[in-house]
């Protein structure tokens, strides 16, 4: 507190403090105030313990008393103490008991602790903090409601009545402040306990594979009934008395089978490594083991099938059926082979006309490569036309020599007003050629990977000889390398 005197001699400028009254009265204490020489200020304390539970607040009158004479002026001030709670209480556990959960579960509440605290209701003198004691496995999390002080006790991680059907644990509470008291001569107060036993409750489990994850690897022409693997199944619970039988999960292309009794797996068709099903190689199915437990549970593994290729894919064309302009410039139409085998299985591809023959004006020309082009250079502008429909008969080889023969139909057409060939939506005109044919149309085949290439070899024909003629063409010897500016 602070007084002040405007006298202007210093004896009846001096003043005292002194503390006139105490409101309500006080216990095993008192107040006291203390001059600060010179400066007007007076400090108030008090010796002994405060208790909030026997009062709240307290009014002080506090007087403040001059040394001037005959006769002391004095004036007063009233002072007002509230006095907070403190931590003179601690938490209390009021009963014990035992509690009961089915192991496999986690997140559920399984306990409310109860605790009784005298401080005042919603301070931190009255929160209640919880700790978990005994529990090697943090199983439990506890957590405190800010309503009811109570402890929430969860099981955060599954309990296995296998690994131990009973928990014991030790919970003990203290408050969000320390305690403290100034009352000497009293007891130590020592945080209050409760033990806790948890009874873990039997329930069926699903049997478990171990491993649950297994690779096999194997060539994909393997005889019908081939061995792949086995995958046996446990039952985790005590009795192990549950029968386990095994079942097909998920074998998309319906590749395998399982035996019931014993887990082996066997393929039932030939494994295809060009599936739809299967993705970069490998085959993925899942089986499962199921008990007769109540009520029944199911387990699963997973087998993935690295399938190895083999060559069991002859190579294709991806055109059966060719339309061909007859116009002004030149016309051509790319065809490519087709093999969905891996490497070495597939390309590159070898090309052979297997007609024999196919007309006086037809030039063939075969390389190994993925790709040939059909070319027509004849100009519609000459005098002699050929138009028509043309059969051949092309062996397409892959790069181990599997072969097969496929029909490539070419038909050719004055088309000069479209531009898309249709001529097998227009009546056949076309008529084989006489004597002095000039016109000529030229099949090749081009490589088109990578670099190589090659300018086909043009064949004259008299012009006084008609007839057809069968052009040899032999490409087994070595070739050369040249340039082709190819064609669109």
């Amino acid at each position: 507190v602070t007084a002040t005197d405007h006298d202007s001699t210093e004896e009846n400028r001096k003043f005292s403090f002194s503390i006139k009254s105490v409101s309500p009265t006080p216990q095993n204490f008192e107040f006291i105030i203390n001059e600060e020489p010179d400066s007007g200020n007076g400090t108030i304390s008090f010796k002994g313990c405060l208790d909030h539970e026997k009062a709240q607040k307290y009014t002080l009158i506090v007087k403040a008393t001059d040394h001037g004479q005959p006769k002391p002026l004095s004036s007063f001030t009233t002072v007002i103490i509230n006095i907070a709670d403190g931590n003179r209480h601690l938490p209390v556990f009021t009963k014990q008991k035992v509690t009961s959960v089915k192991e496999g579960l986690q997140g559920v509440l399984i306990s409310r602790l109860q605790v009784t605290d005298e401080d005042t209701r919603g301070t931190k003198a009255w929160r209640a903090k919880y700790k978990i004691q005994g529990d090697t496995n943090n199983n439990f999390r506890i957590d405190t409601d800010p309503e009811t002080n109570e402890g929430l006790l969860y099981v955060q991680k599954a309990l296995d009545y296998e690994e131990d059907p009973l928990k014991n644990i030790i919970i003990s509470s203290e408050n969000e402040i320390p305690y403290f008291t100034c009352v000497t001569g009293t007891k130590e107060m020592r945080l209050s306990t409760y033990y806790l036993t948890v009874n873990v409750e039997d329930v069926n489990e699903p049997p478990v594979f171990d491993p649950s994850n297994k690779t096999v690897t194997v060539f994909e022409d393997v005889a019908l009934g081939y061995y792949l693997e086995i995958l046996i199944a446990k039952d985790p619970d005590v009795n192990g008395a549950n029968q386990i039988r095994y079942m097909i999960g998920e074998d998309p292309a319906g590749f395998v089978t399982v035996d019931s009794n014993s887990g082996k797996i066997i393929t039932s068709k030939s494994l295809d490594r060009e599936s739809q099903f299967v993705k970069d190689g490998l085959y993925v199915i899942k089986i499962y083991a199921t008990d007769n437990g109540e009520p029944s549970h199911t387990g699963t593994a997973t087998l993935s099938i690295k399938i190895i290729d083999v060559n069991d894919n002859a190579p294709s064309l991806d055109k059966s059926f060719i339309d061909m302009c007859q116009r002004d410039k030149i016309s051509s139409v790319s065809v490519t082979a087709l093999d969905p085998d891996t490497e070495p299985y597939s390309g590159p591809f070898s090309f052979k006309n297997k007609m024999g023959h196919i007309t006086s004006y037809v030039f063939l020309l075969f390389f190994l490569g993925y790709s040939f082009k059909l070319v027509n250079e004849h100009n519609a502008s000459q005098t002699i036309m050929i138009f028509g429909h043309y059969e051949l008969q092309l062996e397409v080889s892959d790069l181990q020599g599997k072969t097969a023969v496929h029909s490539l139909s070419v038909s050719v057409c004055k088309c000069s007003k479209t531009t898309k060939p249709d001529c097998r939506l227009q009546k056949d005109t076309g008529s084989r050629l006489g004597p002095g044919a000039l016109g000529i149309l030229f099949l090749s085949f081009l490589l088109l990977t990578f670099l190589m290439s090659c300018k086909p070899e043009r064949i004259p024909f008299p012009d006084d000889i008609s007839g057809q003629y069968l052009i040899m063409s032999n490409t087994e010897g070595p070739g050369s390398d040249c340039k082709v500016n190819f064609l669109t």
